[in-house]
């Protein structure tokens, strides 16, 4: 598995990033909450609202700020192992970006496999999200699958061996 993170951190390194030129400002409140339901089983509610706060023209073409996304999240987690979990669960969207206003059902299933170096504990997580979208001015669903990888790393500002809290890097 370590062979496997470094393979992918040397691709997304290497890899060159295309993205729009758009200056979005806003407001991102969010509310995440995990906790135990039985000693392998637990929970991830996740509440996102985002606000954009800055009025945009892009090719003659006029978006007023607003509120932009509104995301609902509940995620159930397995503890397969103390390295290894899976987890599924349901996520509903609201989405009123760019005029294109629409709601959005997901059903995401993921895994992910922990170990550590030292100190620095890795997260490797990889996760299938089937996204249902329906357009509110058309009226037309959509169907799309994204699949995402995410590598996190966490180091700990503190004798883990003295305390259990304090900040994380």
């Amino acid at each position: 598995m370590k062979k496997l993170t470094f393979f992918a951190m040397v691709f997304l390194i290497i890899t060159q990033a295309n993205s729009q030129d758009l200056h979005l400002r806003g407001i991102a409140t969010n509310y995440s909450q995990t906790g135990r339901i039985t000693p392998k089983l637990s929970y991830n509610l996740h509440i996102l609202s985002v606000v954009n706060t800055s009025t945009l023209k892009i090719e003659n073409k006029t978006f007023s700020s607003g509120h932009a996304h509104f995301i609902l999240h509940l995620l159930l987690n397995y503890k397969l192992t103390d390295k290894w979990n899976v987890g599924g669960g349901y996520a509903f969207g609201r989405h009123d970006i760019f005029g294109l206003r629409e709601n959005e059902n997901r059903i995401v299933l993921q895994t992910a496999y922990n170990y550590k170096i030292g100190k620095l504990t890795t997260n490797n997580r990889g996760r299938l999200e089937w996204r249902n979208p329906l357009n509110l001015q058309t009226n037309v669903r959509s169907d799309a699958s994204i699949f995402r990888y995410q590598l996190g790393l966490n180091y700990p500002l503190y004798d883990t061996k003295k305390s259990k809290k304090a900040f994380m890097l």
